[in-house]
């Protein structure tokens, strides 16, 4: 493929060399998630857990030592088998393959707001970004999951890099010398963005609900962002009075 071409099709292989792994194929209407972090300066690997959103439940994993284009290219191809999966890529040492996703039109992308430390706005962008308030919080959501819902994890070398995640003498949690967090990382970050998308499938054969808006759900409609405006949505149909 061209680097200025778009993606118009793809196929699976069944090789178990290959670097993912599929545990349960997608379910129509499903929606998932699909958290990735990158390699930084190539010494670790690209990983992204995909979970099906409705349940937490893992349904593949991708992991591999490539490089940007490629992966990027990857996630398209697996975000869009499950049924155009949300797909969150931190974007701490390169945006390369967020904008790799953009140009090849990826519709499904997570944002996250950054403010401008000079006017003070707020601005909406792609991709996540590991910072002194999201780690701690991502790393939190992979410990509450392996204590409290530890069989919705299907990758092994992930919980294999749990063992040795460990808090360093500076009271930092991070992996020992010589191992990966990769998969510690990408699954936090899976689980971060599930906020921005669906939980549930809707039934096409139920009848919609009408529901007046009452005044205080209305100016909360419209003081919400494009997010949790769908979510309002979803759940109440579009806003009337």
């Amino acid at each position: 493929m061209d680097l200025n071409d778009q993606i118009t099709s793809y196929k699976w292989v069944d090789d178990s060399r290959g670097p993912i792994e599929i545990y349960s194929e997608p379910t129509p209407d499903i929606p998932y998630v699909l958290g990735g972090d990158t390699a930084g300066d190539g010494s670790d690997y690209f990983y992204a857990p995909l979970l099906d959103n409705s349940t937490g439940i893992e349904c593949a994993r991708y992991r591999n030592q490539t490089d940007e284009t490629l992966f990027a290219r990857e996630m398209w191809c697996l975000g869009d088998y499950y049924n155009k999966a949300l797909i969150g890529i931190e974007t701490n040492f390169s945006t390369y393959p967020i904008k790799e996703l953009e140009r090849l039109k990826y519709p499904n992308m997570y944002v996250r707001e950054k403010e401008d430390r000079f006017t003070h706005n707020t601005t909406e962008q792609f991709g996540f970004r590991t910072t002194a308030i999201t780690r701690p919080l991502i790393i939190n959501l992979v410990r509450d999951v392996i204590r409290d819902h530890i069989t919705t994890i299907k990758d092994r070398i992930m919980l294999q890099e749990c063992i040795t995640f460990v808090i360093n003498e500076k009271g930092r949690a991070e992996a020992l010398n010589g191992k990966h967090d990769d998969g510690v990382m990408s699954y936090g970050i899976a689980l971060y963005i599930r906020g921005q998308q669906k939980t549930v499938v809707k039934d096409k054969k139920a009848k919609p609900v009408k529901f007046k808006w009452p005044e205080d759900l209305l100016e909360d409609y419209y003081k919400a962002d494009k997010f949790l405006k769908e979510r309002m949505i979803e759940k109440y149909g579009k806003p009337s009075r």
